[in-house]
């Protein structure tokens, strides 16, 4: 096929183990009603106060990269935090007082970082596990109430076929 992207495999330049531990948490997500209070923000007389931090997560996307690449868990766990305090920073509907509680009980039991994947406000959270801390985290996370998914990277992307 013509149109065919190629494929791109990134190799860490580093041997490295990154321990993550996601779940689905017992908050709800954004719901229809504030799930376009980001964007809204974005152009209301809110604005600056929300494209700093956009530009900010953009940037955190290629410094956690260039982490992965160098095999930094380390700064890839702190980057990941950051982009969790910078999604806070968009809108005050992206968390709330059990999504921060969990996040503090995460934070004290192993995880080095973590961040609401999606548009926040609950839903699936991602951490970054402390070295040997995983077990840690999944116990509290899992006695918590958050049900948690396993899954890993998949290096080839999206793969489709067509039925003929």
């Amino acid at each position: 096929m013509q149109n065919e992207r190629p494929t791109v495999i990134w190799r860490s330049r580093a041997p490295m183990r990154i321990d993550l531990a996601g779940g689905w948490t017992d908050v709800p997500p954004f719901s229809a009603e504030v799930g376009g209070a980001v964007v809204n923000a974005a152009i209301n007389r809110y604005a600056y106060a929300t494209v700093r931090p956009l530009h900010r997560l953009k940037a955190i996307a290629h410094e956690m990269k260039a982490a992965l690449l160098d095999g930094d868990v380390d700064a890839f766990s702190t980057l990941l935090q950051e982009n969790w305090e910078n999604q806070k920073r968009l809108d005050p509907a992206v968390t709330n007082p059990d999504m921060n509680a969990l996040f503090d009980l995460a934070l004290a039991n192993g995880a080095a970082g973590g961040k609401a994947t999606g548009a926040g406000g609950g839903g699936c959270v991602l951490f970054c596990a402390r070295p040997d801390q995983e077990h840690v985290l999944r116990s509290v996370l899992s006695a918590r109430g958050v049900e948690l998914l396993d899954f890993s990277f998949d290096f080839r992307g999206l793969q489709t076929s067509r039925a003929r």
